[in-house]
């Protein structure tokens, strides 16, 4: 039975000490591939983002640009009609 203490104290205490280093090991590598993904997605995140925004600004200005178009139209409409006076008839 002492050999067999013996022998369990020497793998706990190997162990001790050898799992310090193999965690330390592994979170070094694991902190290696994560700034290397990062490294790799961060562009392509906002690469993808700022597709999005431009998407979303085109859709707004599909929206936007036949209600200006509209109210330039009304109001040269109102000019010929002579409801609002065009500038070329205001007092200087």
């Amino acid at each position: 039975m002492a050999m067999d203490d013996l022998v369990r104290k020497m793998v706990q205490e190997e162990l001790k000490r050898m799992i310090p280093e193999v965690f330390n090991n592994l979170y070094q590598r694991l902190e290696s591939k994560v700034q290397e993904e990062l490294k790799r997605m961060i562009p392509e995140v906002f690469n993808n983002l700022y597709q999005r925004l431009e998407s979303k600004m085109d859709e707004k200005l599909e929206h936007v640009i036949p209600q200006i178009v509209h109210q330039i139209e009304n109001i040269m409409h109102q000019q010929a009609n002579g409801v609002i006076a065009h500038t070329s008839q205001l007092p200087r």
